[in-house]
C-alpha cells in the first residue's frame, strides 16, 4: 500500500510541477502578446491603418475567451 501511495504522490508532484511550468509559460507568452499588441497599435497609429469592425469583434471575442480560460484555473 505504501508503494502505491508513493507512486501516487510522485505522480501528483510531477503534475503540480507541470502546472507551475505551464502557468509560467502562459505568463511569459501573455507579456509577449501584450508587447506585440502595443507595437501593432503604434504601427497602426503611425501609418493610419484601421482594422475592420469584424476583425475588432473577433479580437475582442478571443480576449474574452482567454480571460475566461484564465479565470477557470
Amino acid at each position: 500500500m505504501q508503494n502505491i501511495d508513493a507512486v501516487i504522490l510522485e505522480t501528483l508532484e510531477s503534475y503540480m510541477e507541470t502546472i507551475e511550468k505551464q502557468e509560467d509559460i502562459i505568463c511569459r507568452l501573455s507579456r509577449i502578446v501584450k508587447k506585440q499588441a502595443y507595437e501593432i497599435a503604434h504601427i497602426k497609429n503611425l501609418y493610419g491603418y484601421d482594422i475592420s469592425p469584424d476583425e475588432e469583434v473577433d479580437a475582442q471575442q478571443m480576449i474574452k475567451e482567454y480571460e475566461q480560460l484564465k479565470s477557470e484555473k
